[in-house]
C-alpha cells in the first residue's frame, strides 16, 4: 500500500446518485419539468444540469420523454376533435390551423361622434397662469 503524502486528504463527499434514463424519459413524458425530474432522481436542480452535461443520454431521454408526452396528448386531443368535441376542435384549429379571435374596440365621443382632442399650447398655459398670479399680486399691492 502506497504511503500517503503528509497533509493529503482522502477524497470524500456524496456519492453520485445514479440516474436511470428510462425513468427520466417516463417522468418527462408525464409532463414533469427538469426540476421535478431532478427531485424524483434525488438531485437538486443545479446538480441535474451538471449531470446532463456529463451524460448527454440523460438530456436525450428527457427530450424524448417530453416529445412522447406531447404526442400522447396531441393524439387524444385530435381524437376528441374528430369525435365532435367542439372545444377540442376550436383549440386544435387555434393551435394548428391559424385560427384566432379578433376583438375590435371602437371608441367614440358623445352620441357616437368623433372623440374630441383638446390640446393647449404649454407656453400659453404657463403665460396665462403667470398673468393670473401677476394680477392677484397687483390687486394685493393696490389694496395696501
Amino acid at each position: 500500500m502506497p504511503k500517503k503524502k503528509p497533509g493529503a486528504r482522502k477524497k470524500s463527499g456524496p456519492k453520485k446518485v445514479p440516474i436511470d434514463p428510462t425513468m427520466v424519459e417516463k417522468l418527462a413524458s408525464q409532463g414533469l419539468n427538469k426540476a421535478q425530474v431532478a427531485a424524483m432522481c434525488g438531485l437538486g436542480e443545479s446538480q441535474w444540469y451538471v449531470r446532463e452535461q456529463e451524460a448527454p443520454e440523460i438530456s436525450e431521454a428527457y427530450k424524448r420523454g417530453k416529445a412522447k408526452g406531447v404526442l400522447t396528448i396531441s393524439n387524444a386531443l385530435f381524437e376528441q376533435a374528430k369525435s365532435g368535441n367542439t372545444t377540442a376542435q376550436i383549440f386544435y384549429l387555434k393551435c394548428n390551423g391559424g385560427w384566432r379571435e379578433n376583438t375590435r374596440i371602437e371608441i367614440t365621443g358623445a352620441d357616437g361622434g368623433p372623440v374630441k382632442h383638446e390640446r393647449q399650447d404649454a407656453e400659453k398655459q404657463l403665460l396665462d397662469k403667470l398673468a393670473g398670479i401677476a394680477a392677484r399680486e397687483n390687486k394685493k399691492a393696490g389694496d395696501s
